[in-house]
């Protein structure tokens, strides 16, 4: 978003940490042909700067978004712009784990340089190879990671990782993860690098 946002309300889920609900309020830049529909326009809009994407103030990619109301009933217009400019107040869903959390995903891909998981059937997670506990062995033959055990690790196998960032590559989020053990680690917000 180009513009700020202030943080209201915050609740945190119970059942995953990794999931955060917020009031927040925002100004909406809606264009002239929606002065018909007030409602339609600062959907629209909401959609295209809020929904999927990653907002650093958040510290996270917003899933959904519900109830946004204007706070006042008339827009405001700028001589310098076109449009009519409307603060507003939504709920919304975030994504931000913790750096350090310990979250689950399924193996999906392996190479010899990484494992992909997916976290909950939606979000693509890279452990590259440095990041694999020590003893852990990629077999090019059969293309297989084999655990210091002896244990194969497979397509549609479940794995914890560390959460160690997201990363924006084309418009999806991605995250990288560790499968190496940690120490209890310091609750920091997530942040996001691009490539």
């Amino acid at each position: 978003m180009d513009e700020s946002i202030t943080i209201k309300q915050t609740t945190k889920s119970k059942k995953r940490e990794e999931f955060s609900k917020y009031r927040i309020e925002v100004y909406v830049h809606l264009p002239v042909c929606y002065l018909g529909d007030v409602e339609s326009g600062v959907n629209a809009i909401l959609q295209r700067t809020l929904l999927l994407k990653y907002i650093p103030e958040l510290h996270g990619i917003v899933l959904c978004y519900w109830e946004p109301r204007t706070l006042t009933s008339t827009g405001q217009i700028f001589t310098t712009e076109p449009e009519i400019h409307f603060k507003v107040s939504v709920y919304v869903i975030v994504f931000a784990p913790n750096l350090g959390q310990k979250l689950s995903g399924v193996v999906s891909v392996v190479g010899e340089d990484y494992i992909n998981l997916i976290y909950l059937n939606w979000i693509s997670v890279t452990i590259p190879a440095s990041k694999t506990p020590e003893g852990w062995k990629f077999d090019i033959e059969t293309n297989q990671w084999t655990t210091k055990e002896g244990q194969k690790v497979e397509r549609g196998q479940e794995l914890e990782f560390t959460f160690q960032g997201l990363k924006m590559e084309m418009n999806e989020c991605q995250m990288q993860g560790s499968l190496k053990p940690t120490h209890t680690p310091k609750k920091h917000r997530s942040s996001i690098g691009s490539s």
